[in-house]
């Protein structure tokens, strides 16, 4: 099965890659089928059946660019209703609005003035020029947006609100709690705090000020206000590290971070990206859970091949699911190893533990991260063991001030002072750190030299004789 998942995704990646006539990965996504059937050649068959299949399945999902498509009329001005379908966002000065049109298929992405507000389930008469997604050799926008179902954008186009509370009424209520949650946090906290809580426990970003922002790009503390599957990982991991010593055991703990998990989907809003966040660091400590028998390794290629057979674009155009994956490999493999080597520290309140899972999680990632987006930051790991045990207590005392606020606004206020200390701790020591002249560099790596660090850390993990992380209870 282990082998019949990789070469799906190998098939599901020719099949984007033969889009953009990227011939140089097409040669590399040969080679790993080639590495498949020297591994496994007595099924040779099964797995040339699931690359092909991966093939197919990708094609099934390519969109037919026509006359009842909207997109078919990119770069034509054009009048129509269209529905939100999905939470608005902001930044800056924009409004962004997934809307889909009535009487056409496809999405639009608008991008509008703050004011006035829009929400989820309004209706909306929609005049613009649609415009074609661009595309840049550092990143590829229209494969960005093509994973939302998104092939056209506008840019301020004249709206008229026809409607509203059009929407799934669950969904709808889910949205209003988010909002609810970020108007407790801004009664309860000052900011730049409460933006950075609403950032962390609800993944509102559009308060943060640019400064802080930029910030936290330069240290590499970006993941905790994304709501990455690295950022949520790296919790699970460190609440479950720590729970022995407050007489909890693992699998106690286990199912009580599943539930956190949960809760934390619903507050989020429930996007497709904190879903696949919350699964991947399910399967983390579900491999903890079951201990080696279960074969932790297999669980999270299954679980990565069925998160893109549910959407095949994510595996090339997302890298929230590719960092989630790398991050998942490096706790697995890289941490036990980390923890053995790190004599020296401390294993009070799980402190080796959670350095060694940082920085595991950093390194297996770090290879990607120069590929996107150019930028090496030289203390993001020593800024992320100081930041990242917090974080989990932070998120706590953030629901419970969301909680008691709702109640009595005093007790809020009261939890959000304790809850004050901790973010403005976490603000200063990204203030701090970014000031230093040589705290990040820009730097950008070719896919080639991306991979061979890769094939690296594989040959030393390999020949190390490291077995997967899996703790039993």
């Amino acid at each position: 099965m282990l082998y019949g998942c990789l070469a799906f995704m190998a098939g599901v990646a020719s099949f984007e890659l033969m889009a953009l006539k990227a011939n140089w990965a097409l040669a590399f996504c040969f080679v790993i089928f080639l590495c498949l059937l020297l591994a496994r050649k007595q099924f040779i068959f099964l797995i040339i059946a699931f690359l092909v299949a991966g093939n197919i399945w990708a094609g099934l999902f390519a969109v037919n660019i026509d006359s009842s498509h909207i997109a078919h009329d990119n770069g034509k001005e054009k009048t129509f209703q269209a529905e939100v379908v999905d939470a608005p966002g902001s930044r800056a000065s924009q409004q962004y609005l997934t809307v889909k049109p009535t009487d056409y298929r496809g999405k639009i992405l608008l991008k509008v003035n703050l004011y006035p507000e829009y929400q989820y389930g309004d209706l909306l008469e929609v005049n613009c020029e649609l415009q074609t997604p661009g595309s840049s050799e550092n990143f590829k926008y229209d494969a960005y947006l093509a994973r939302f179902g998104i092939y056209s954008i506008c840019e301020r186009p004249s709206i008229k609100k026809l409607d509203s509370g059009r929407g799934n009424l669950l969904i709808a209520e889910i949205f209003q709690l988010k909002n609810f949650g970020v108007a407790q946090i801004n009664q309860t906290l000052a900011e730049p705090a409460s933006s950075l809580l609403a950032g962390i426990l609800l993944g509102e970003r559009s308060g943060l000020p640019a400064e802080l922002t930029k910030n936290f790009q330069t240290v590499g503390l970006s993941h905790i206000i994304a709501i990455s599957g690295f950022n949520v990982t790296i919790i699970a991991v460190i609440l479950s590290n720590l729970a022995p010593h407050f007489f909890i055991s693992r699998r106690r703990a286990f199912w009580i971070i599943l539930c956190f998990l949960f809760v934390f989907v619903i507050l989020t809003g429930l996007s497709a990206s904190v879903i696949r966040a919350a699964i991947m660091a399910g399967l983390v400590l579900f491999a903890g859970y079951i201990g080696r028998r279960g074969r932790p390794l297999n669980i999270l290629v299954l679980a990565a091949g069925i998160m893109v057979a549910v959407n095949p674009k994510i595996l090339l155009w997302d890298a929230g699911f590719q960092l989630s994956f790398l991050s998942m490999l490096g706790l697995m493999f890289l941490s036990p190893r980390l923890t053995e080597k790190l004599k020296s520290l401390p294993e009070t309140f799980a402190i080796k533990e959670n350095v060694a899972s940082t920085l595991s999680a950093i390194i297996f990632t770090m290879p990607l991260l120069l590929f996107n987006f150019h930028r090496l930051s030289i203390v993001s790991p020593l800024v992320n063991v100081l930041v990242l045990p917090f974080i989990p207590l932070i998120m706590l005392l953030g629901f419970f001030q969301f909680i008691f606020a709702s109640i009595f606004l005093f007790l809020g206020q009261i939890i959000g002072w304790f809850n004050w200390l901790l973010l403005t701790y976490v603000i200063k020591i990204a203030e701090g750190f970014s000031r230093l002249s040589w705290a990040a560099l820009e730097m950008k790596i070719d896919w080639w030299l991306a991979l061979a660090i890769y094939f690296l850390l594989i040959m030393f993990l390999l020949k190390m004789k490291q077995k997967p992380f899996a703790r039993g209870g």
